[in-house]
């Protein structure tokens, strides 16, 4: 006869059966923005710092974006900053923060390098 104890002892714990869940929900999210993103390119983008005298912005920027992702933050003409993103942005936009910081990293085109 069959006791609690013997059929506990034969499937996973509640917390081992999550983890595993929890793991692999990850391992997706992580594999999924890797996907996109060496299927990304740099795109010219404007910061909004630097403007022609009659308002438009300079293209000033080279940004990382993966495939299909758009997160990006840009001065307006009256100063405020304007979020421009899509929802693939806002979900991916931790990973997305962390690739632009130490993979692909944002550059100012119009910078010369110090001699």
């Amino acid at each position: 006869m069959s006791t609690p104890e013997h059929a506990a002892a034969g499937r996973p714990s509640w917390y081992r059966r999550k983890l595993v869940r929890v793991g692999m929900i990850l391992g997706l999210y992580l594999g999924s923005y890797a996907v996109l993103s060496a299927n990304g390119r740099y795109y010219a983008r404007p910061s909004g710092e630097i403007r022609y005298g009659f308002g438009m912005a300079v293209f000033d920027l080279s940004v990382w974006f993966p495939a299909g992702v758009i997160w990006e933050r840009r001065k307006g003409v009256l100063g405020e900053y304007i979020i421009d993103a899509n929802v693939a942005g806002w979900f991916y936009l931790p990973l997305l923060a962390v690739d632009r910081r130490w993979i692909h990293r944002t550059t100012n085109v119009l910078d010369t390098p110090e001699d």
